[in-house]
């Protein structure tokens, strides 16, 4: 029910918004259109803000806020076209959709080959089997990829050594004028 209270009050204010949009006399003289009907704004107005008295109560304090963020940006971009290109909206969100769901699909199957390259050799004997069923680990062997992780995890004990070396070079004494004597700072 919280849903659906939500999603009705977003669709309720965004065709408020939309048909204020469309009777806005100033909008309608900038874009150079005949004068419409003479309209309440307040009649639109309460109407787009009623559904945030409701949805509280139905939704509860994340429907509102979801209410509040949906209206307020889609209410931005309704506003933000322009009379007369209106038609095209839905064609150029149904082709920037399947971009993303292409690029987000294309991104799923690198995840899924990253970790299992990643999982047979930092899992232990026994453990990678399960996890690279299917996966493609670049036609690296299980060998190729113990040889991988022993020299990484070889560059990084190195490079804790000379963190360290630089951390103990950084602690000794310095010495020090002050005052026209020599003092000691540990």
């Amino acid at each position: 029910m919280s849903a659906l209270a939500t999603l009705g009050g977003i669709g309720l204010s965004l065709a408020a918004l939309g048909r204020m949009a469309v009777m806005d006399p100033k909008r309608r003289r900038a874009f150079q259109l005949p004068a419409g009907p003479v309209t309440s704004r307040r009649t639109g107005w309460a109407i787009a803000l009623a559904p945030g008295l409701v949805v509280p109560f139905l939704s509860g304090a994340a429907g509102l806020v979801l209410w509040l963020g949906a209206v307020s940006v889609a209410g931005w971009a309704l506003i933000s076209i322009p009379p007369g290109r209106g038609w095209r909206v839905p064609g150029t969100l149904a082709r920037g959709w399947s971009r993303l769901r292409g690029r987000a699909s294309a991104l799923s199957r690198r995840a899924r080959s990253v970790g299992a390259a990643i999982a047979p050799g930092r899992l232990g004997p026994g453990w990678g089997s399960g996890w690279s069923t299917g996966w493609s680990t670049g036609g690296e062997t299980r060998a190729g990829l113990v040889a991988r992780v022993a020299r990484l995890e070889g560059r990084i004990v190195a490079l804790e050594a000379e963190v360290a070396r630089l951390n103990d070079q950084t602690a000794r004494p310095v010495a020090r004028v002050a005052e026209g004597r020599e003092t000691r700072v540990a």
